[in-house]
Order: C-alpha cells, then structure tokens, then sequence
C-alpha cells in the first residue's frame, strides 16, 4: 500500500503580503502592487492621485506666470524705470549716471531738453515742471497728456526755492495742512521733502490766500492741481528745469576808443560774447 503522505505537499500561508504597506501606492497590499506591476498595470491609488497632482502643478505653473505678469505690469504702471541719461562734467570729463535730486546739469537748456526727450523716447511716465517758462507738462508712457500753466514758484533764496533736479512723488494728499503758511494747500504732491505741487493755498478758514502770498513751492490753479492729481501717481519721476541766474546787473554798453591800431577785439571771455571788433576775417601778427 502506497503512502500517500509521502506525495503531499504542505504550504505555509502567511498573510502578512496583504497587510497595507507605506510608501509607493499607498493603501495598497505590497504582494498586489508587485503583481500589478509585472501585469503593466497602473495602481488605482497613482491613478487617483495623478489628477490632482498634475491639476496642481498646472495651477502652480498658471499662478506663477500671473504673478510674474502682475509684478512686470506694476514695475510699469506704478514705478517708472528711468532711462539711461549720462551727465559729463564739463572740468573734469567724468561720466556718471543720472540720479534722483538736484542736478546743475538740468539748468543748462541743451541738456534739459535731451533729458527731457531720453524720458519721451523710453515712454516713462513723468511731470516736467519748466521754472523758466512758468509751464508744467504730465507725460504718460512718453505723450503728452497735460500742460498748465504755474502761477508761482519758490522763492529765490528760500527753503522752497526749486533747484533743477529729478526727483519723485513721495505722497499725495487732497487738502495738506503747511505748518510754515499756515494754510491749507489743496491736491498736494509732495517731493524732495518740503517740495510741492498744489493748488492755489487757503487759510483755516476757507479764505483764499492774495496774489502776493509767498508759499513758496510750485503752484497751479485749484482745477489744474486736481486734474494733475487724478493722474500723478506716488514714484513719478519730477524733472525740474530753471535757467541758472548769472547775476550780472550791468548792461553791455561798449564805447570804443579811438584806438591807434588797425585790429582790435573786445570780448566778454566769460559768456563767450564779443562786444566789438574790427575785421575779424582779416589776418593779423
């Protein structure tokens, strides 16, 4: 008789392969991952977190191409890059870049006016107030949106006097208190510290200042300032312009002597002006 013991065979069953494992496919068994993996099936729990993963990453992608957007449109909307302007010193030949405050350079009309049309070229938005003509133009991305007229500068001298400069609106306020005037200044723009841009000044009381009052500052009509307010944001670059006063009180009056030579010049080497001469294309010792 045939034992048939001998021809059976014993297995141990161990079931710890179908207890959840972590890490890859979580909540699913490790033995029934490795089985999927060799029948090239995906897991249902990669495919239940694919989507969303990638959902995810396509919002991460979108808010960080907004943002990138929002950042490049406020650099150009609400702070205003200024181009490449260099001042040459006239003594000593060095170049340097222009700055922000108070600059000689922009007194000389030559200069101004190349600065003033590096700022148009580059399309930045800018106020230009001309001390010289009593004239104040707003520039939005290079063209040219308003010009009025200024009824009163700093005077000469003062606190308030307004050197030629590029400078910026550091804060704007609709009605700012001077404790200097003691007034009011309607629709002011503030810059360089204790400059202004304001509408025509007014006491506690609601009474307009006269003609005569010195507040210093540069100052529109009330209308204008508002206009202008509406507009000018806080950084928009101030390029102020004024002819620098010589201060000569003389008037050029030559009287020639009757001199005893056949050539002569007078001339102011200053200015670079000549007062008189006598044949000048003619060659002389």
């Amino acid at each position: 008789m045939d034992d048939e013991t001998s021809e059976r065979r014993f297995y141990a069953v161990n079931f710890k392969d179908d207890i959840p494992k972590s890490g890859d496919g979580m909540l699913i068994p490790y033995g029934k991952k490795n089985q999927l993996a060799k029948r090239g099936e995906t897991p249902l729990a990669i495919k239940a977190y694919a989507a969303p993963l990638a959902v995810m990453v396509a919002s991460l992608l979108f808010m960080f191409t907004i943002g990138t957007i929002g950042i490049e449109t406020y650099a150009k909307y609400n702070v205003a890059s200024l181009p490449s302007v260099s001042i040459i010193n006239p003594v000593t030949s060095e170049v340097r870049p222009l700055s922000y405050g108070v600059q000689v350079a922009l007194s000389q009309p030559n200069f101004f006016e190349e600065t003033r049309d590096a700022f148009i070229d580059e399309a930045v938005t800018f106020v230009e107030a001309d001390l010289t003509e009593m004239q104040l133009r707003y520039f939005e991305d290079g063209i040219l949106l308003l010009s009025l007229p200024i009824l009163s500068k700093g005077k000469e001298g003062s606190w308030w006097e307004t050197p030629a400069g590029l400078y910026e609106v550091e804060f704007k306020k609709e009605n700012h208190f001077s404790s200097f005037g003691q007034v009011y200044q309607p629709w002011s723009m503030a810059f360089q510290g204790n400059f202004f841009i304001h509408g025509w000044p007014e006491y506690p009381d609601g009474t307009a200042v006269q003609e005569g009052f010195s507040g210093g500052c540069i100052r529109l009509s009330t209308t204008d300032a508002e206009k202008l307010y509406e507009l000018v944001k806080v950084k928009t670059p101030v390029l102020v312009h004024e002819l620098e006063d010589s201060h000569e009180t003389f008037l050029y009056e030559p009287k020639i002597p009757e001199l005893n030579t056949p050539h002569y010049l007078i001339a102011d080497i200053e200015s670079s002006t000549v007062l008189a001469a006598s044949e000048l294309d003619a060659a002389a010792p």
